[in-house]
């Protein structure tokens, strides 16, 4: 890059939706024996019960009987020749999907993975939060599109 404002130009962040879903209970997760499910080519590319985090007062879900929540992850892309352009087309997507599209996704995907344990989404699911982060993460180099610069050189 001959110039900083061309390297800020080319690092393009990723954009990102993390969305939480609570349940009623985990027993669904426990009768199948998983905390987490990988669903390459879903919409969710991840469903995994949150992290057992407890602190002052609060204290995580011991019991399969307990509420519980779920964590579900989208990476939005969409056409182009790059990395780069693949992912300004993603947050542009992002931008224009309303809430009622993720709404359905989760709705229909938990109903697929934890369905074989019984969870029924419509009587099973309290709430739903989906954050959207148009510029999530910072760029990685992909050997793909990018080309090798000499170490220290690269834009980002």
């Amino acid at each position: 890059m001959s110039n900083e404002k061309e390297g800020l130009a080319y690092n393009v962040k990723m954009p990102l939706v993390y969305t939480n879903a609570q349940l009623r209970n985990w027993k669904a997760f426990e009768k199948l024996n998983v905390h987490s499910v990988h669903c390459p080519g879903s919409f969710f590319t991840a469903v995994e019960m949150d992290f057992p985090v407890s602190m002052g007062g609060y204290q995580f879900t011991q019991k399969s009987d307990d509420p519980c929540v779920i964590h579900l992850q989208y990476v939005p892309v969409g056409e182009g020749a790059t990395a780069r352009d693949k992912q300004r087309a993603g947050r542009g997507k992002l931008m224009v999907t309303p809430f009622a599209v993720f709404e359905r996704n989760i709705r229909g995907q938990s109903g697929r993975v934890p369905g074989d344990g019984g969870f029924e989404p419509a009587g099973d699911s309290e709430a739903i939060t989906v954050n959207r982060w148009p510029h999530g993460y910072a760029y990685e180099y992909n050997s793909l599109y990018d080309p090798v610069w000499p170490a220290g050189q690269a834009p980002a």
